[in-house]
């Protein structure tokens, strides 16, 4: 690298990029390569100098030359280095990107400028690897390609706008709109730029929806979501103007849809939910939901709308509205019950006992039939319970659990039934975790849709990801909270609670249970 690699890519900059004829391109090309190929052995400290080199090369002619410096831009930006000692073969390793934003701070400007210049070159206008580059630099820079973000978006919405008259490039136009959305991520909050992304965007995103440019509709409600979340103030009423469009019956039967429009739904709901309910939308929403929840392919999504009713709405807005859910549910356990649909009914139930209390639960369901509750947590919930996984969802559902098992006289009354339950709780709190680092799995999952090409159906955009939120955030500790539930209900009823556990939970269960209560400080009677 430093006897041949080096000189020659030298070359760009003293000589430029395209002196040397066909025979200096090909030795760019194969430099370029060399790099790009050995990018993991070779040291930063000796790959930062020549990065000037690379940004001269994307200004090259030859269509092959910009083209490699643009896969050894995105490349190199993507190389991580292992945390912590070598692991076994096949064992999961935490990692770290090897490259900082400050590393391409003194070369952003032309960097960028020099990217977006390959797209005016021949043969190069939808060069998909030059813009997964571009997407690739945004998304390194995060808030350091702000001072630069208006130019960016500026020909960013402009290539959109071309690109819709007419798709030819389904990759190109994928990581146009990672482009976006990585501009959109790191101006999030700042009032200035989200109004610019505003002016600049919506006149691509009005064209895709009115001119029902299929391809594209995906990726416009994605950003549309991330734009909501991402906003600093109250919504605008160019938001709410668009939203009882996003109820037409016609939209939600391409299932290319429905992934990105429940998404932009959750947004509204919890970055607007008085104007949603005031403007009298709940009724159209829950039509969407029932529509959704009674597909065995597409139910999960109709639970998250409800689950953006408990986080974001207040109760009283749509508590009238409980009953006929619960009916809906009702009738599809009972006709076509999946081990996917039960997880995402405990984990409603769950998030709608944690958020409003269990009082709201049981009060609901006893509308549609006494006695109800009692049975679909003894039942459904209880057998649920063993599947639950995420992190957000199994705290959501401990949390609830300990509710369940401490304020519900019904339940606590029945020694067996009580037991149970709560084995079912702490055994899924005991189930050993088995999430990979969420930037390896990002960084594999990257590489095999580099391999597999781009499909046709639904993409989600990367950079457009919804960061999850804590539901309950005032419980700490869902083990500590679960102790200290039980230890005040055990309290009321003295020796009870700790002959029923000691009498029918397995050892491992009261074992579990008795290092929650170590933690917490408390002891069960």
């Amino acid at each position: 690298f430093q006897t041949q690699i080096v000189p020659e890519l030298a070359k760009a900059t003293g000589q430029g990029p395209d002196a040397g004829g066909i025979g200096q391109a090909v030795l760019f090309a194969d430099a370029l390569k060399f790099m790009t190929i050995f990018r993991h052995q070779l040291p930063k400290a000796m790959i930062l100098p020549v990065v000037p080199a690379v940004v001269a090369l994307l200004r090259a002619e030859n269509n092959v030359v910009h083209t490699y410096a643009a896969i050894a831009l995105d490349r190199l930006l993507t190389t991580r280095d292992p945390l912590g000692p070598g692991a076994a073969p096949g064992a999961v390793t935490r990692s770290t990107p090897r490259y900082a934003p400050a590393d391409l701070a003194a070369t952003t400007e032309p960097l960028l400028t020099s990217l977006f210049g390959v797209f005016a070159k021949t043969d190069s206008g939808e060069n998909d690897y030059a813009m997964r580059a571009v997407m690739r630099v945004i998304g390194f820079l995060g808030e350091g390609v702000k001072p630069v973000a208006d130019a960016c978006v500026t020909q960013l919405a402009a290539m959109a706008m071309e690109t819709c008259k007419n798709p030819r490039n389904p990759a190109f136009s994928h990581y146009l709109f990672e482009s976006v959305a990585a501009l959109v991520k790191a101006g999030a909050g700042d009032p200035g730029l989200i109004a610019t992304f505003e002016r600049l965007l919506f006149p691509p995103f009005q064209h895709v929806l009115q001119q029902d440019v299929v391809e594209f509709a995906p990726y416009v409600f994605q950003l549309l979501s991330q734009m909501i979340e991402s906003h600093p103030s109250v919504l605008p009423g160019s938001y709410m103007g668009i939203f009882p469009a996003l109820l037409v019956p016609m939209l939600w039967d391409r299932s290319a849809n429905v992934t990105p429009l429940v998404r932009l739904l959750e947004a509204y709901l919890r970055k607007a939910p008085n104007e949603v309910h005031g403007a009298g939308h709940i009724q159209g929403i829950l039509g969407v939901f029932q529509k959704l929840v009674s597909s065995r392919a597409q139910d999960h999504h109709g639970f998250f709308i409800l689950n953006a009713f408990v986080e974001a709405l207040p109760l009283p807005a749509w508590a009238d509205k409980l009953p006929a859910i619960w009916g809906i549910l009702f009738q599809r356990l009972q006709s076509s019950k999946t081990t996917k649909f039960s997880k995402c009914f405990v984990v409603f139930i769950s998030l709608l006992a944690a958020k409003h209390g269990v009082v709201a639960v049981t009060e609901s369901m006893a509308k549609v039939q006494p006695g109800i509750f009692e049975m679909v947590l003894t039942g459904v919930v209880t057998e649920a319970i063993a599947n639950i996984s995420g992190t957000v969802e199994e705290k959501v559902v401990a949390v609830a659990g300990a509710k369940f098992l401490t304020e519900c006289p019904a339940v606590l009354a029945q020694d067996a039934s009580w037991a149970k339950l709560l084995t079912a709780v702490v055994t899924m709190m005991e189930r050993p975790a088995e999430h990979k680092g969420e930037e390896d799995l990002d960084a594999e999952a990257e590489e095999a849709e580099a391999r597999a090409g781009y499909s046709a159906a639904y993409n989600a955009l990367r950079q457009a990801a919804r960061t999850e939120t804590d539901p309950v955030p005032a419980v700490a500790d869902p083990k500590v909270n679960l102790a200290i539930a039980l230890a005040a209900v055990s309290a009321t009823q003295p020796g009870r609670i700790g002959s029923i556990v000691a009498g029918q939970c397995a050892p491992e269960v009261q074992q579990a249970i008795a290092g929650y209560c170590a933690q917490g400080g408390v002891a069960i009677q």
